[in-house]
């Protein structure tokens, strides 16, 4: 999905992805799903790894916002595309954009919260933990996506 149903939308931040359909509807957490050959939708872990690997006060066993600046490491600086911005250094070139999501039927949060899809599940099998960057901190955020009713972007990882 393009938010809005926008295609520009899809050029700037990414597609929304809902779980399955990225995961090419396997469960097995590291596939390759809609990432090009060579690639993968990153695991939870993996994720943990950027995550501690630019902030090491990230605790990656906690589903709210963490560490001191991740997020901010992590995000793309200025307002072209963030309507606030708190702390973006893009320090490592990750340039993190503020997608947004898609919950059900209802766009929300582009220009405010970026997402990193995670291709683990949790709690038997209903949820995946996804990586949020906000526009108000510099910190990096947690949470749980339910993966038939929650669609974000993806971030591909290199094998």
């Amino acid at each position: 999905y393009c938010y809005n149903d926008l295609t520009a939308n899809c050029d700037i931040y990414g597609g929304l992805y809902q779980w399955d359909e990225a995961m090419t509807y396997i469960t097995t957490a590291g596939a390759q799903g809609v990432c090009p050959s060579g690639w993968h939708i990153p695991t939870d872990a993996q994720l943990c790894t950027l995550k501690t690997f630019v902030d090491a006060t990230v605790n990656c066993s906690l589903w709210a916002n963490s560490g001191t600046d991740a997020g901010g490491k992590l995000k793309e600086t200025g307002t072209a595309h963030w309507t606030s911005n708190t702390g973006a250094t893009d320090t490592y070139g990750f340039t993190g954009l503020p997608g947004g999501y898609l919950y059900l039927t209802d766009f929300q949060a582009q220009g405010s919260f970026g997402y990193l899809m995670s291709s683990t599940l949790v709690s038997g099998g209903a949820t995946y933990p996804v990586t949020e960057m906000k526009g108000y901190t510099a910190q990096i955020g947690v949470s749980g996506a339910n993966r038939n009713s929650f669609k974000t972007t993806i971030r591909c990882l290199k094998d």
